[in-house]
């Protein structure tokens, strides 16, 4: 229980090594032949992951012969099994509380996703190649990589309240860096700005 942010991040590492590694090589398949032979080598890779999954897929630990590491701890009042705890949906839509979370998940995902999804885009049209657009994608992956250890291991040790918001005013660092680079675009402080982005994301 005292790990489970550093265990969450060291199992969703995976995300950054593969976008790290393959931003840079699906736009150089792009740049050189068409952006269907890109899409089509995507679709290819990820058919190749459908079996992997289904030859893991277990609904719990316990299927494997394992023990739940990071068990709800006795104050949380969560149940397992099919049982249905915690409050109502009446009761859940009728909380300030809950609304209040959903707009910030929101906008939070609005900006993480907004750059992941456009950030190529965005530099191509500062100035960047293709490949050295996807090259700076790949920095902000190397950010993720180390954000998702580093802030997994801070919300372990100070909570979720110190964790969020660091993440968010480091994803705003580079949001900014990368805006006020625009004028005169320099693929280092875009860079640094994409890794910031990424240690908050």
């Amino acid at each position: 229980p005292k790990a489970r942010g550093k265990a969450l991040g060291i199992a969703t590492i995976g995300s950054g090594l593969g976008q790290m590694a393959m931003s840079p090589v699906i736009a150089a398949i792009m740049e050189a032949t068409s952006y269907t032979w890109g899409y089509v080598t995507l679709g290819i890779m990820s058919l190749i992951c459908i079996p992997l999954v289904l030859i893991f897929w277990k609904e719990s630990p316990v299927e494997f012969g394992l023990e739940r590491i990071g068990e709800a701890d006795s104050g949380e009042n969560i149940k397992t099994g099919n049982e249905i705890y915690g409050p109502s949906l009446k009761k859940v839509l009728l909380s300030p509380l809950f609304w209040l979370g959903w707009i910030a998940m929101f906008l939070l995902c609005n900006g993480t996703q907004t750059l992941l999804s456009l950030g190529s885009t965005f530099f191509q049209n500062y100035g960047f190649t293709a490949v050295t657009a996807a090259t700076l994608m790949s920095c902000g992956s190397v950010g993720l990589i180390v954000g998702k250890l580093g802030l997994g291991i801070i919300i372990d040790k100070f909570g979720v309240r110190i964790g969020l918001p660091l993440g968010g005013l480091l994803m705003c660092i580079g949001y900014g860096v990368m805006l006020v680079n625009t004028s005169n675009p320099s693929f280092i402080i875009m860079a640094i700005g994409a890794v910031f982005f990424g240690l908050g994301c």
